[in-house]
């Protein structure tokens, strides 16, 4: 029976592969056998499987799940992985083993890539000792943008918001080509566009700027900012886990065209919401006014959110961005407060690629067609390994693995039947220099010794 080594791409006896090295494994799966060295199982080949909604990976659930599984198709060239908890115990007391029972349709990520591709803010409540060595496990929101879309963030928070959000609400409003005379826009152009994001105006700010000029500068950080929320920002987890809050002087439209008042309607918000964690900042933006609402926020699982709380300019109000073209559905009131649910207005509004990857999912067990025993021995004698030998009647003949077909030798070389390896044809031993007069050669020793 041969064994197929992967690594050195040969076929090797059943025996003399398991008795070559302790950490030898042989692995079948559909009849076919592969031999495995333990040793070669690292760490970087763990898996988790992908938990996915809204198009999103909800890369914190994925990572807590407690279920590890092992990447196994890697060593023998399939798309194959099992559940690493059960591979080591079975490999425990056992050197052959057999994937079973495969379940098709999952998808899996590599667990150390998950943990370096994250870079999070530590939630100092949750902090220990260990936390400086896993900033992954009490990461609170992944806060990560490059310098450019950092800068945009920074000024959006700071006087872009408005423009940008009343450009997003009257796409005509600025569609003109009238000069502008609005003095607060001029100083938007001169200090937030051209000095901050590159716009292309002349020296100074002056008469001839056009509205139309404006608008397509906002336009060109409206598609900065989505790229962001759909490429770089973070997708949030474990909905109603955490409310944030939002203080209005007046109520939602819905998509009738009437007050968000009744639970069950939904708001099409056309616009980016800030949104903070305290309730006191909410309250503070709603004024206490007449018609004033303060809405309770809750986000659904896998919608992206930003952290302002490096690219803010002002951070004492934990401000948090949500993306535009979204639903709000109204699911509780009580007085002025009501109580929102956050959502994409399509499922598959905010897709990306995940990096996950589909795998075949097998269970694993001992293999049964054979034992493998161990002589008794002495204290000075090496354990040897027995022949393989039939388990039962019942289980398939061995001849039914199919080994895979060697080529053939080079030239000049022939395959040994025991190690099936090739070796030169003439590989006998050079012949030995004559020994000097007066001596022989011992035949044990080979060295040349006077006669007796």
């Amino acid at each position: 029976m041969l064994i197929y080594d992967p690594i050195n791409l040969e076929n090797i006896p059943f025996n003399d592969y398991l008795e070559n090295d302790t950490n030898n494994i042989v692995v079948f799966l559909k009849e076919k056998a592969y031999g495995v060295n333990k040793a070669l199982f690292m760490f970087n080949q763990e898996l988790k499987k992908c938990i996915i909604e809204n198009g999103a990976l909800l890369k914190k659930t994925t990572y807590k799940n407690p279920k590890t599984f092992y990447n196994i198709g890697y060593f023998i060239g399939k798309k194959a992985s099992v559940n690493l908890a059960t591979l080591n115990k079975v490999l425990e007391k056992h050197r052959v083993i057999e994937l079973t029972s495969k379940t098709p349709g999952d998808t899996y990520i590599n667990k150390e890539l998950l943990k370096l591709t994250t870079i999070n803010i530590i939630d100092k409540n949750k902090t220990n000792k260990n936390s400086k060595k896993n900033n992954f496990k009490f990461g609170m929101d992944d806060v990560y943008f490059d310098e450019l879309m950092s800068e945009f963030l920074k000024q959006y928070s700071k006087r872009l918001y408005f423009y940008i959000n009343k450009n997003l609400l009257d796409p005509e409003l600025y569609n003109n080509d009238n000069n502008i005379v609005d003095y607060d826009i001029k100083n938007v152009l001169y200090y937030d566009l051209k000095a901050k994001l590159y716009y292309k105006f002349n020296t100074t700010v002056n008469n001839t700027i056009k509205y139309i000029d404006f608008k397509n500068e906002l336009d060109r950080i409206i598609t900065k900012i989505d790229t962001v929320f759909v490429e770089a920002a973070p997708r949030y987890e474990k909905t109603y886990n955490k409310v944030f809050y939002r203080g209005m002087k007046e109520k939602y439209i819905n998509t009738n065209g009437t007050a968000l008042e009744n639970v069950g309607d939904t708001a099409l918000i056309l616009n980016y919401t800030s949104i903070s964690s305290k309730y006191s900042v909410a309250k503070m933006f709603s004024q206490n006014l007449a018609k004033s609402v303060l809405y309770k926020i809750y986000l659904e699982d896998g919608l992206p959110f930003i952290n302002m709380v490096s690219n803010t300019m002002y951070k004492d109000e934990k401000e948090y961005l949500l993306p535009r073209n979204i639903i709000f559905e109204l699911i509780s009131k009580q007085g002025n407060e009501y109580t929102v649910l956050a959502k994409p207005f399509k499922p598959d509004q905010f897709t990306i690629k995940t990096g996950c990857v589909s795998l075949d999912t097998y269970d694993i067990k001992p293999k049964k067609i054979s034992h493998i025993e161990q002589k008794k021995s002495s204290s000075d004698s090496i354990s040897k390994v027995k022949k393989f030998v039939a388990y039962s009647s019942k289980s398939k003949d061995i001849t039914s693995v199919k080994p895979v077909k060697l080529n053939k030798c080079p030239k000049g070389m022939r395959r040994d039947k025991k190690t099936m390896k090739c070796i030169v044809k003439n590989n006998t031993k050079a012949k030995m220099q004559r020994c000097p007069k007066g001596t022989r050669r011992n035949p044990k020793t080979l060295e040349c010794e006077a006669k007796l």
